[in-house]
């Protein structure tokens, strides 16, 4: 059980770690500003008030339907899914690494993308 804890701690850390470094870049910072307007954009739409920026900017940066949050709910969740099992051998942990990032990851950015395209 520590094991997992401490494995998840430190999945835990890589998420918001790599975050923190895409925001010190100028261009991406940028991206990031946008995304927090398009939310509040759209919370303006959906509440059917006309699309001004001092009306869109009564809202949160915050969406529900965003799913930007999803990759953090799936690391607390793997924490207490993977903590009976205790610890595998070192080789099985090296290769679910390495070979469960691409699958991780793609599976992340689909439910993502199927998530924004839902209506409303």
């Amino acid at each position: 059980m520590l094991f997992w804890l401490v494995e998840g701690r430190r999945e835990d850390c890589h998420l918001p770690g790599y975050m923190l470094l895409l925001s010190r870049l100028r261009d991406l910072r940028r991206v990031f500003e946008y995304h927090g307007a398009e939310h509040k954009t759209i919370s303006c739409y959906e509440a059917q008030l006309p699309l001004t920026p001092t009306n869109a900017q009564r809202f949160s940066r915050l969406h529900p339907r965003c799913g930007d949050e999803l990759p953090v709910v799936v690391m607390i969740v793997a924490i207490f899914a993977f903590a009976p099992i205790g610890l595998p051998a070192w080789y099985w942990l090296v290769a679910t690494r390495i070979l469960g990032v691409p699958v991780n990851r793609g599976n992340l950015i689909r439910d993502h993308q199927v998530r924004r395209a839902q209506p409303t």
